[in-house]
């Protein structure tokens, strides 16, 4: 962790105007980044990268952890449940998925998001369209931490049991 903030933060001292976040579910992760900055009055403009996956792509996501997206086996777990169902229900819950993640990235403070993985003009109308739903629907932290714990039923989203947050606490 320490090492990424560093990373990020040479960046930024040459010049670089903007943060963009690995992308991945994991909201805690998300938080942690906005403290870091806060915690040393960093006020830089930054994009949460959230990434929509079709059903058919879960597998190759699961398989390939090269590809940069870390998840914990809980969540692969729930992404392989999810992609089990019918089409139209795992789409679905990947939309409200990354709704979800972007009402909760506005609310930890991020300047935007970039979603990934739209691939169709009628699927991107989709996600707008939710997403825009998500942010009236969630204006403070409270009903969103519960709505997004509710949806998740609460896994872990940590890829490792090692130290792997920078702080306490995050998403109490």
């Amino acid at each position: 962790v320490h090492l990424q903030y560093f990373k990020m933060d040479r960046k930024l001292n040459v010049g670089a105007e903007f943060i963009v976040t690995e992308d991945g579910w994991d909201m805690k992760k998300y938080q942690e980044l906005q403290g870091f900055l806060q915690s040393r009055n960093m006020s830089e403009c930054v994009l949460a990268r959230l990434t929509l996956i079709r059903p058919a792509e879960i597998r190759a996501v699961l398989d390939s952890p090269e590809r940069g997206t870390v998840i914990s086996r809980e969540m692969a777990a729930l992404l392989e449940r999810e992609s089990n169902i019918n089409e139209t229900q795992a789409m679905a819950a990947q939309i409200r998925r990354t709704a979800l993640a972007a009402a909760g990235c506005r609310l930890f403070g991020y300047s935007g998001i970039q979603v990934g993985g739209v691939t169709d003009p009628k699927l991107a109308a989709t996600v707008v369209d939710q997403v825009t739903d998500a942010f009236d629907e969630f204006t403070d932290y409270r009903r969103w931490l519960i709505a997004w714990n509710d949806f998740h039923d609460r896994i872990e989203m940590a890829p490792t049991l090692q130290k792997y947050y920078m702080f306490k606490r995050l998403m109490d």
